[in-house]
């Protein structure tokens, strides 16, 4: 589920339109047992009107077997939409030495494919370089070395 209102930390309130949204938390066990439940369904939530956003951006997923103790977690962020307007890519894990960038780039632009694909080499590239796996309709995979 997507945050209907596009929100982030310290950002405007849909409601009152104040900045200072920020991350309630309550009744915080991570001492004990962390990601705690408080910690994990913290909601933003705006200090002025008290506007509470019911869709956080992230979530916790158990990695371990639930019958071991420690229990053990994973962070999962929840993806927002990649903004097509402007050169916007997500950053995946793909070996040890290079990771992938996923994205999109606004095709419309740049005159021909070899300046939209500089403009999107000069966002994306490695420390040592890389390559383009898939380029083209407005869409990009490439893959920088960074090791």
């Amino acid at each position: 589920m997507v945050c209907k209102y596009n929100l982030e930390e310290d950002g405007k309130c849909p409601e009152c339109g104040k900045l200072g949204l920020s991350f309630a938390v309550h009744d915080c066990s991570c001492h004990i047992n962390p990601p705690c439940g408080s910690c994990t369904s913290a909601v933003l939530t705006c200090a002025g009107c008290g506007f509470e956003d019911d869709s956080p951006d992230e979530s916790y997923r158990l990695i371990s077997p639930p019958t071991e103790a420690p229990y053990l977690y994973e962070m999962v962020e929840k993806e927002k939409p990649l903004d097509a307007t402007k050169i916007s890519y997500r950053i995946r894990a793909h070996t040890h030495f290079s990771q992938k960038c996923v994205g999109v780039y606004p095709e419309a632009d740049y005159d021909t494919p070899a300046a939209a694909q500089a403009a999107v080499l000069k966002k994306v590239k490695g420390t040592f370089g890389g390559r383009f796996d898939k380029f083209g309709g407005g869409k990009f995979t490439y893959v920088a070395y960074t090791d």
